[in-house]
């Protein structure tokens, strides 16, 4: 799985970071970090690669609404 990284989407964001907290159950929070360590991607790199996914799915939803 190749994951995507913000500079591919604009470069713009390699200078201008915002931090992201939320709160999970212990045990989510563990199956989440043991499941990146075992594909061998940081936290932040998968968080990342969904957000960036959600993003352009919403985009593309409203463009095919007309939006």
């Amino acid at each position: 799985m190749k994951l995507r990284k913000e500079e591919e989407k604009d470069p713009y964001y390699n200078n201008h970071k915002q931090q992201v907290n939320i709160a999970v159950s212990p045990e989510l929070y563990k199956a989440f970090k043991s499941k990146c360590a075992i594909e061998g991607y940081s936290m932040t790199a998968v968080m990342t690669d969904y957000m960036l996914r959600f993003v352009d799915q919403r985009s593309e939803q409203e463009v095919s609404n007309g939006r």
